[in-house]
């Protein structure tokens, strides 16, 4: 039995997605952050589809690269020995993911590990509310990133833009 179960939808047809190279990455930042076993589901989308959950579920109108929903927290976040617990769900637009990359000069699939990171640690409690604890998670993330031998260069292929196909043929006709 596999130690981690990771389901990933896609729903960003801009994208082409490599989900067996997403849940290795998720396997190894799971062991590193001292799991033995845990599911997990990540959404892969697009900003106008995360707008929509950001709106419905946290009151902001407006796109976000990562949002998470913790199915455990506070004290009962380990699973009793032998439990396999469902940490919850993990929602992250490429769209955003990819802007963000450009922005701090990061290659697109390190801007997405970081954003899982960021996620993962959402699912286990951690906040990022204050000026204070965002710097604390951004810290941890960096760290995880660099523990697991992620630099900000790294191609690692999760996801990559589609590149348009041109049929030859123009509208209308």
């Amino acid at each position: 039995m596999k130690p981690f179960r990771i389901a990933i939808l896609a729903e960003a047809p801009a994208y082409r997605i490599r989900p067996e190279k997403i849940r290795k990455f998720l396997g190894k930042i799971l062991r590193l952050l001292e799991w033995e076993k845990a599911d997990l589901s990540v959404l892969l989308t697009h900003d106008k589809a995360i707008r929509r959950i950001n709106r419905r579920y946290l009151g902001h109108d407006r796109p976000t690269d990562v949002i998470s929903f913790s199915q455990i927290e506070g004290p009962s976040l380990k699973a009793a020995p032998g439990a396999r617990p469902c940490l919850g769900d993990i929602v992250l637009s490429l769209e955003t993911a990819e802007r963000q990359a450009a922005i701090y000069g990061n290659s697109p699939d390190y801007e997405i590990a970081f954003c899982l990171c960021h996620g993962i640690l959402h699912l286990m409690g951690h906040r990022d509310d204050t000026p204070s604890r965002g710097k604390d998670m951004e810290r941890r993330q960096i760290r995880l990133l660099k523990r697991a031998g992620i630099a900000e260069d790294a191609v690692l292929g999760f996801a990559a833009r589609r590149k348009k196909v041109r049929t030859g043929r123009k509208r209308g006709s």
